[in-house]
């Protein structure tokens, strides 16, 4: 199966809560623009796609090596990413 990945970082929350990875067709992703269709604004941003789950996952390590108590990142459970690609 042949899937793309996105991921959202939440500005307001980029500290705390985990980056989240969406498959490209979620509800919540809707190829990077979001449930509201909006896509990234002041208060986070899309990125993507990626083409593997690998490639997202060394993509979210290079970003999380950049910062100090880096928020790390999950799966979303709404699309399960990564399971069964």
């Amino acid at each position: 199966m042949n899937n793309m990945y996105y991921f959202y970082v939440n500005f307001p929350n980029f500290s705390v809560d985990p980056i989240k990875i969406h498959r490209a067709n979620c509800g919540f992703c809707q190829n990077g623009m979001g449930a509201k269709n909006i896509g990234s604004n002041h208060r986070g941003f899309w990125a993507g796609p990626f083409n593997s789950y690998q490639d997202i996952l060394s993509a979210l390590e290079q970003l999380n090596d950049r910062f100090i108590n880096a928020p790390g990142f999950i799966n979303a459970s709404c699309c399960n990413p990564g399971v069964a690609d």
